[in-house]
């Protein structure tokens, strides 16, 4: 293995050859109080016990973008942050604080655009001017879709007003950091730490490629964009993730950026400890956590530091909180000679091992978010989540390569004509976790299929549970150039659109059945068909009927034309199933006690289209895919 040195690409051991010989890191601490005055005296309590640069939390009502005053920030005002509601606030809390010589990061995202306005205006009145500006706006929206949950616009508007910041940053504050993008709030959320590098190195992807198509330049854009990473308990893990983000994102700036300013291709990133690891129950055990935190931090190679005080699991910390947060940075780099070397752990197997590992694995991911279209597509789609219920690509069933041949094994459920068919077309995943089409013959050694019996529905179709135990099926019986996601859910969308036109076909006969019925059954010597209420009920049924035909057909032409979406397909598959269940238990009432006889079948229609609400997507995942395609917003995500 190649040997690699620090402040050379792919910057694995570090950004500098010196790395803190040199400097050491910012020792930045967050806070942010009821009010901007009790948040100012914080801030000067820090600088004056050596606190390097300032970081502001911000409440929640200003991360969503409304006044203090507003009736919907009514009780969420000062909780979690600082309130920040005009200029004059801004003023108050940089009160006698000198921003030419302190550098400011704000975590702020949908509303990041006014909060550095406010602090841009600010900083003018002061006569400073915007090249002696140092900072960062945190300006990550993606990850707030993913994990956090307070954005105000759906995705592509929200990355629009990112880009604009980007481009205002890049002609006026040459020395300020335009975003720093965040796995912090990912991994707070329960993320892996495969899935915290993947996920932010995907949204810094999709800033990248949007940035791009606005036409700034990636060489010059790439040395102003930053990161944020937790610093977790598992010590050893961090250190090597820490590792892996830097060299992934060199790869991936120089490979498919194409950028050649070394610069441009530095991961840079500030670190918190984690605070989803503070506990309330016996507070003071919270330093030991945070002190060996920070340690990964700092031997992982982090550009600035925060270290949470022991009693956040309680409340704002305290001013003796907050300074031994501080101390306890200032301890590592001043009494324990841990700056004195670079990546100290480099060449230790165990280390190198782990580093590599993530590397190789959170590719993949990012490999899976490609195959989607990206971060913001995955976002749009609801299938970043891990596991998420309707996502191929959490399936388990495996496909191992061997020689000329592939080892299948696993299991799938509710498979109709499963033990009727001579072939079925089986997904599974590979050892690099692309999922792959494989046909597989009725017959094969280790595969069998099981009827399942007892339903009360669908009772005509046949379905089974397919299993597969070290099924060998050769390299021809995968499906040619179809790798990823796109093929399982080509699927999903096609059955789906199968469903809207077999509800329309139930409902139709439906209705024929009940039209020709009302006609013979005559009450008080008129065939019922004569009377308001039968005619109000068809009149009401045939409307439905044909504006579902009217959508079948356009989907159709779409489909044609390579044009049909997936969220289409959804608005005619919810709307067609609560159609037809509503049209047969109108005809099962104007059959009347007729209407549950073997003779007429609205009662079998209703049954079977019970089912139908839950198969290929429930009927209220529906709901949830149209919800979002006309907001934008994912209801699912939090």
């Amino acid at each position: 293995m190649k040997k690699e040195e620090p402040g050379k690409f792919p910057y694995t051991r570090g950004l500098y050859k010196n790395m803190y010989n040199s400097r050491l890191w910012t020792m930045r601490q967050y806070a942010g109080f009821t009010s901007a005055e009790e948040s100012n005296e914080r801030f000067k309590y820090l600088l004056d016990n050596g606190v390097m640069g300032l970081s502001v939390a911000f409440d929640l009502p200003t991360q969503i973008g409304y006044d203090s005053d507003h009736d919907m920030a009514e009780g969420e005002v000062g909780k979690v942050g600082v309130p920040i509601s005009t200029l004059n606030n801004i003023e108050t809390l940089f009160k006698g604080i000198p921003l030419d010589k302190v550098s400011t990061s704000m975590t702020i995202n949908s509303t990041a655009g006014i909060l550095l306005a406010f602090y841009i205006v600010n900083a003018e009145n002061k006569g400073i001017p915007f090249a002696k500006l140092k900072g960062t706006i945190q300006n990550d929206v993606l990850k707030e879709f993913a994990a956090r949950g307070t954005y105000i616009y759906p995705p592509k508007p929200s990355i629009k007003l990112v880009t604009d910041i980007l481009e205002f940053c890049d002609q006026n504050l040459p020395n300020w950091n335009p975003i720093s993008i965040s796995g912090y709030h990912i991994r707070e959320a329960g993320s892996t730490v495969e899935q915290e590098l993947a996920f932010t190195l995907a949204n810094g992807i999709a800033y990248m490629e949007a940035a791009i198509e606005k036409g700034l330049d990636p060489n010059k854009l790439g040395q102003r964009i930053s990161f944020f990473f937790n610093a977790h308990n598992g010590f050893i893990e961090e250190i090597a993730k820490f590792r892996a983000a830097r060299k992934m994102w060199a790869i991936i700036m120089k490979k498919r950026f194409k950028a050649i300013n070394e610069k441009a291709m530095m991961c840079r990133f500030h670190t918190q400890t984690g605070g989803s690891t503070l506990t309330s129950e016996q507070p003071s055990n919270n330093i030991i956590r945070t002190t060996i935190q920070a340690m990964s931090a700092v031997l992982g190679g982090t550009q600035s530091l925060h270290t949470n005080g022991f009693d956040e699991a309680l409340s704002l910390p305290s001013d003796d909180s907050a300074k031994l947060a501080l101390r306890t940075q200032q301890i590592i780099a001043h009494e324990t000679n841990i700056p004195n070397y670079p990546d100290p752990f480099g060449g230790s197997y165990i280390i190198e091992e782990m580093t590599n590992n993530f590397i190789e694995n959170s590719f993949k991911i990012i490999d899976e978010i490609d195959e989607i279209g990206g971060a913001l597509e995955a976002i749009e789609n609801g299938l970043t989540e891990s596991n998420f219920g309707s996502n191929p690509g959490g399936m388990a069933t495996t496909a191992k390569k061997d020689g000329d041949e592939w080892i299948i094994n696993g299991s799938k459920m509710w498979i109709t004509n499963g033990s009727l068919a001579d072939v079925a077309l089986v997904w599974a995943k590979d050892e690099d976790g692309i999922v792959r089409g494989f046909l597989l013959e009725k017959g094969m050694e280790g595969f069998t299929s099981n009827d399942i019996h007892g339903k009360l529905s669908l009772r005509a179709s046949v379905t089974s549970e397919l299993s597969m135990v070290n099924v060998r099926v050769p390299d021809s019986s995968r499906l040619p150039d179809i790798e990823g996601l796109k093929g399982p859910l080509s699927c999903l969308t096609q059955a789906r659109y199968g469903i809207a036109w077999g509800m329309v076909g139930a409902a139709v006969d439906c209705y024929q059945t009940a039209l020709d019925y009302s006609l013979e059954r005559k009450q008080f010597s008129k065939p019922i068909a004569g009377y308001q209420l039968t005619q109000s009920k068809f009149a009401e049924m045939i409307t439905q009927i044909t504006m579902a035909q009217l959508t079948v057909y356009q989907l159709g032409r779409l489909k044609d034309q390579n044009k049909m979406r997936f969220d289409q397909v959804s608005l005619a598959k919810r709307n067609h199933c609560k159609m037809a269940r509503d049209v047969a238990r109108t005809c099962r009432e104007i059959l009347g006690g007729n209407g549950i006889m073997e003779d007429y079948s609205p009662m079998r229609h209703m049954t079977n289209i019970e089912t139908v609400f839950t198969y290929e997507g429930t009927h209220e995942m529906h709901s949830l895919i149209l919800g979002q395609s006309v907001t934008g917003i994912a209801a699912y995500d939090s």
